[in-house]
């Protein structure tokens, strides 16, 4: 039996996203399956050419395992709140080397939110500067998943900013010494 990847799996409070055909944005849904914010995403790239075919198919499952990213390392983009039309701004962390500069921040209805990885398997999120939530990645009961331990009460705004963090920005990064050999075995 093959698991169903984590970006597809709800989040523990039940909401989960789904991304448009031309693979361009993400939409936020809540536990209803109700749209309730829109992030665009970094495009799948299609290839043409002599093994355009089998780059295209490898791209494509890897789209399938992973699930979609984000579009640029420290650029600015647009979080779309569906009911209300109000905007927000989700800065994705660095690219390269440390842990710390990877962290990840959503400024949305007057919140400052960022998730900082703490860990290759752990990350905390703050609102405005206080602990709101701790994540880990691993394993339960033999599926891989993200554990989500919330420590003060969360509302539908929270809920828009967790889902995002989990799905996109995906709590725990690998560190400098394992983009570095991530980096080394890529190389042909």
């Amino acid at each position: 039996m093959t698991e169903t990847p984590l970006w597809l799996r709800p989040t523990s409070s039940g909401w989960r996203v789904a991304v448009d055909e031309a693979r361009t944005h993400m939409d936020v849904l809540d536990s209803a399956g109700t749209v309730q914010a829109r992030v665009p995403i970094k495009p799948t790239e299609t290839f043409t050419g002599p093994f355009a075919d089998r780059m295209n198919s490898t791209t494509n499952k890897a789209f399938e395992d992973n699930g979609p990213q984000l579009t640029f390392a420290r650029r600015p983009v647009p979080v779309e709140l569906i009911g209300t039309g109000d905007t927000g701004t989700l800065i994705p962390g660095a690219a390269d080397g440390r842990r710390s500069t990877k962290s990840v921040v959503i400024e949305l209805q007057g919140r400052h939110y960022i998730m900082r990885h703490t860990s290759s398997s752990k990350a905390d999120v703050l609102r405005d500067g206080s602990l709101i939530v701790r994540f880990a990645t691993g394993r339960q009961n033999g599926v891989h998943r993200y554990l989500r331990n919330d420590l003060l009460p969360l509302d539908p705004t929270d809920e828009i900013v967790l889902t995002i963090f989990e799905k996109l920005g995906r709590p725990g990064r690998a560190g400098a010494i394992s983009d570095f050999f991530t980096a080394l075995s890529n190389l042909y």
